[in-house]
């Protein structure tokens, strides 16, 4: 048996947690946060790619923010 380092405990805990975090999502929520990633991940990679960006990029990252922000009642930071 080896001995875990503190960091080895504290990344299985966050693991635990970022598990329990997930299964206690609802199954709209898992699916905004999954789209929300892909469009992220679409973006960057034009940006990267083409150094510039679509205007179908930018609604699709418009569409995600509001679904996160109202799936997650996040506000903004003025109010």
């Amino acid at each position: 048996m080896t001995i875990k380092s503190e960091w080895e405990k504290k990344q299985k805990k966050v693991l635990i947690d970022r598990k329990k975090g997930i299964k206690s999502m609802t199954q709209d929520q898992r699916e905004i946060v999954i789209k929300a990633h892909r469009a992220l991940s679409d973006v960057l990679s034009n940006i990267y790619d083409m150094d510039d960006l679509y205007l179908s990029d930018i609604r699709e990252l418009n569409t995600v923010m509001w679904k996160l922000k109202h799936e997650f009642n996040l506000e903004d930071n003025n109010g």
